[in-house]
């Protein structure tokens, strides 16, 4: 949700804080203080995802030019599916974040 031409709210309901839109460019975010409603082990593998994403890209990067024994495409599998899992992780997270604001957990 963009509330300016420069700002992006933060996806947790009735949270006015903003982040700047140069920053964040096409992402939802969530503020500082509502990630802090937001549990440990939703976090830890919040973490655990993008570090395994950002390795199996790297992966990805080099294999595209030596695409031998069709290793690169097991690693575009398995990109896909951490791309997934990645986001599944992003909703419990504004989910969790949501119900903590509401007054629910």
């Amino acid at each position: 949700m963009i509330t300016s031409t420069n700002r992006i709210a933060c996806q947790v309901l009735f949270c006015k804080r903003t982040g700047s839109a140069e920053k964040f460019a096409g992402e939802e975010i969530i503020c500082g203080k509502c990630w802090k409603n937001i549990s440990k082990a939703t976090k830890r593998e919040r973490a655990n995802l993008r570090r395994r994403h950002k390795k199996i890209d790297r992966l990805l990067m080099r294999y595209a030019i030596l695409s031998k024994h069709g290793r690169a495409d097991q690693l575009y599998r398995l990109n896909e599916t951490f791309k997934r899992r990645n986001a599944a992780n992003w909703e419990k997270c504004k989910k969790e974040a949501n119900e903590v604001a509401a007054g629910h957990a």
